[in-house]
């Protein structure tokens, strides 16, 4: 199936409801922040589990805990959702170099443009599973 570049963007920004902010996790090397690899397989069924409970909107549905509510529900405390992820999959996974980035719909769309004007003239290519 080829699609043009301008063609998925404009989907892309036809379609704001469909992408939403994501949580990403990260792990620290030295200085650096750097994604996850296959070395961290067996973390991410942890870290996918922790993810589809606490993280918004799921956590609507979820039975979480007095304590479990207020951390992760009290206004005023910043970064509370992140934090209070990265704290359970620290505990779970037991490594203290996983991170929780938070990166908002805004950033995420403006690499999409980004990408999508840098490879206008190129076809997209998408695999059917």
């Amino acid at each position: 199936m080829k699609f043009s570049s301008l063609t998925l963007s404009i989907l892309c920004l036809l379609t704001p409801l469909h992408i939403f902010a994501e949580l990403l996790i990260v792990k620290k090397v030295g200085d650096t922040m750097v994604p996850l690899d296959e070395n961290d397989v067996p973390a991410s069924d942890i870290i996918e589990d922790i993810l589809l409970k606490y993280q918004w909107p799921m956590v609507v549905t979820s039975k979480l805990t007095k304590k479990e509510r207020f951390a992760l529900m009290f206004k005023g405390k910043p970064y509370a959702e992140e934090r209070f992820i990265e704290a359970k999959i620290r505990k779970e996974t037991k490594r203290d170099d996983l991170h929780v980035v938070f990166v908002p719909t805004t950033i995420y769309e403006l690499f999409v443009m980004v990408q999508t004007f840098e490879t206008r003239n190129e076809p997209i290519h998408f695999k059917m599973l």
